[in-house]
């Protein structure tokens, strides 16, 4: 653990996850032959909307993660659009709150861990 100026434990370096969560959500839609659109009746939104989260214009949201999981299937639990192996079968609504959680500290960020490494 770094020490800040101070002396006191430096915070964490934080790491936006919706690269993570785009790339993930590229493999899903490669994975059941969806395209933008199907993706953007899934969640709600627009196909410009989609395209946006994709760039990484926009952010994904907690529901829009929560409803692709659903989507996706069994093979496709909530861990696998955040490389996170401690949200293996989590029910909606017990991930709800960690999530939401996650999503609340500092624009859609966590901190860096080895566990955001790329599939």
């Amino acid at each position: 653990m770094s020490m800040s100026v101070t002396g006191l434990p430096a915070e964490p370096e934080r790491v936006s996850i919706q690269p993570t969560i785009s790339r993930n959500v590229r493999i899903l839609m490669a994975h059941k032959g969806a395209d933008q659109g199907d993706i953007a009746a899934v969640i709600g939104k627009s196909t410009q909307s989609v395209g946006h989260k994709l760039l990484g214009r926009a952010a994904w949201s907690v529901d829009e993660v929560l409803d692709l999981s659903e989507f996706g299937g069994p093979r496709w639990p909530l861990a696998r659009f955040f490389n996170d192996p401690d949200l293996e079968e989590p029910t909606r609504r017990s991930l709800t709150p960690k999530l939401r959680a996650i999503q609340g500290e500092g624009r859609d960020s966590m901190p860096r861990s080895p566990l955001l490494t790329p599939v």
